[in-house]
This record gives C-alpha cells, sequence and structure tokens, in this order.
C-alpha cells in the first residue's frame, strides 16, 4: 500500500512555475508639498493578469519624516512592506532620500485595468523635492507567502563610492525572483548581467533577475556612470519565491482533484505540515496529500 502511495505522489508532484515579468511603468514626477496631510504619486497599469505579483519601489527626498502606503484599484487587494522605509540623510542636495519596496502578493483571479497609487502621509506643508514610484508585474509566484528575504544598505557618511550594494541575503528557496531598486545623489545609476533594468532615471535604478534552482547568498547591485563617479546612496533588494513552493487555500489547474500537497506548507515537521494542510482544506474541502516519502501518513480533509 505505502509503494501504491508513493507511486501516485510522485506522479501528482507539480512543477515549478516559471517567474515572468509581464509588464511595468513608472512616474517619476510627483513632486510637490504635502497639502492636507498627504502627497500622491499615482500611475495606470494596462491590464494585470490573474493571481500576479506587483512589486512597487517608490523614492522620495523629505527633511520631514513621512509615512509612505500603496493601494490600487483592483478589488480586495492590500499592499505590504517588504523592505523599508531606508534612508540616506547624506545628499548632495542636503534633502535625505528615503526608499521602499512594497508588494501585493496577487491581483486575485481575474486582474484587469489597475491604478497604482503611493501616498506619503506626515506634517502639511514639508516639500518632497523629489518623489517616484516604479510598479513591476510578474506571474509565477507565490500568491500566500511570496517574500523569501530582504537586505538594505547605505553608504557611509561621508564616503560615498561608485557602487550601490543591497548587501547580502540567504534566500531559504530556489526559483527566485530577486528585485532591487535603489538611487545615488551624482551621475546616473546603471547596472549589468546577470541583472535587468526595469526602469531608471538619473539616480535612481530598478531592477531583477530570475533564478533557478539557485539559493545561494544574493545581493542587488548597480554602479554609478560614468566611472569614476561616486556619489551618496541607498540600495534594497526584495526576495520572491515561485509559485509552486506553497499550496493555496483550494486548487489550481495544476493539481487535479482539489489535492493539497503537505510538503509546501509551513510546519516544523511532516505533521504540522500535514495539519495546517488539512486546516487550509477546511472552506471548501479538498484531499491533503504528501508528495515526499518523508510526509507519508498525510490525512484527508472531507
Amino acid at each position: 500500500m505505502k509503494s501504491a502511495l508513493c507511486a501516485l505522489l510522485l506522479l501528482a508532484s507539480p512543477a515549478f512555475a516559471t517567474i515572468m515579468q509581464q509588464r511595468s511603468n513608472f512616474k517619476w514626477t510627483c513632486s510637490g508639498t504635502v497639502t492636507g496631510g498627504m502627497l500622491q504619486c499615482q500611475q495606470n497599469f494596462t491590464t494585470t493578469g490573474p493571481n500576479d505579483l506587483i512589486a512597487v519601489w517608490t523614492t522620495w527626498q523629505s527633511s520631514v519624516t513621512l509615512t509612505a502606503t500603496v493601494s490600487d484599484t483592483l478589488p480586495n487587494t492590500q499592499y505590504i512592506s517588504a523592505v523599508g522605509p531606508t534612508q540616506q540623510p547624506t545628499q548632495a542636495s542636503g534633502v535625505p532620500a528615503n526608499a521602499q519596496i512594497f508588494y501585493l502578493r496577487s491581483t486575485g483571479p481575474v486582474g484587469g485595468a489597475d491604478t497604482v497609487t503611493v501616498t506619503l502621509t506626515g506634517l502639511s506643508g514639508t516639500s518632497v523635492p523629489s518623489f517616484g514610484m516604479v510598479m513591476a508585474e510578474y506571474s509565477g509566484l507565490d500568491t500566500v507567502a511570496p517574500l523569501d528575504s530582504v537586505s538594505e544598505a547605505i553608504s557611509n557618511s561621508g564616503s560615498p563610492s561608485g557602487t550601490l550594494d543591497s548587501g547580502t541575503a540567504s534566500p531559504a528557496n530556489a526559483n527566485l525572483l530577486v528585485f532591487g531598486g535603489g538611487n545615488g545623489d551624482n551621475g546616473s545609476a546603471t547596472t549589468g548581467v546577470p541583472w535587468t533594468t526595469i526602469q531608471s532615471n538619473g539616480g535612481n535604478i530598478t531592477e531583477y533577475q530570475i533564478l533557478s534552482g539557485n539559493n545561494t547568498l544574493q545581493r542587488a547591485t548597480a554602479s554609478i556612470s560614468p566611472s569614476p563617479t561616486t556619489g551618496n546612496w541607498l540600495m534594497q533588494m526584495a526576495i520572491f519565491r515561485a509559485a509552486s513552493w506553497t499550496v493555496a487555500n483550494g486548487w489550481s489547474a495544476e493539481r487535479e482533484h482539489q489535492a493539497l500537497y503537505a510538503s509546501q506548507f509551513p510546519g516544523s515537521d511532516a505533521s504540522a505540515k500535514i495539519q495546517n494542510a488539512i486546516s487550509a482544506c477546511a472552506p471548501t474541502g479538498c484531499s491533503v496529500y504528501a508528495y515526499d516519502l518523508s510526509d507519508v501518513g498525510a490525512g484527508r480533509a472531507a
């Protein structure tokens, strides 16, 4: 009986989803003055695909502390802060630079036309001489708990350099999207292989790379051009994992007959993973399986 179960589970094991960037957009010209306690930056996506992840990097300059939040016009969505706000207090302009990465873990089953808004809230009358945003949409990412790890860094005060560097993070998973964003106060920020530039504007840059079967130390980097130009900079990185690492509450076309695989759920041991999978089944009813030998003994939720 055990051998038959194992054979079934091996056949049923889902393949890793392919991570792909679908589209991006940006708006750099949102500078202004905080009025009524807020200042907003908005930009449209033409369309968004079902169950995609949207990453948003926003940057602003302000001598007064402001709080950034992100929203959009899709139904039932919530943006989560991945890393930041990170502040670089030393700037050629004399006004500190700030940046933050947010993400929407799923656009939902339908997607559609969308407007993304970054809102800065704080003291009315505060001058924001620079304020911009970049959003990028990706398919193939986990829709339940996509964030794997993050890092952030700034250049040392009084010691500008020519390389933006987020510092290292050690991903817990393989098959990853690595998303980076940063800015420098001098020259232009550029990047190269293995990074792909999403959007750049003077000292601002966003970039990404997709890793398959790789969970070694990662860091986001960029250069200030033309060399040997140096500047004061900040750099951030957020790493997201592929959809096949966690099964959502329910089932997908890749997992026929409403089957959930306990191995893909969090838990300190096989029993805990199985119980978490059974709990996810409760609202709609489904089968819970373990697709590797370490989890044999899975239960079933009717």
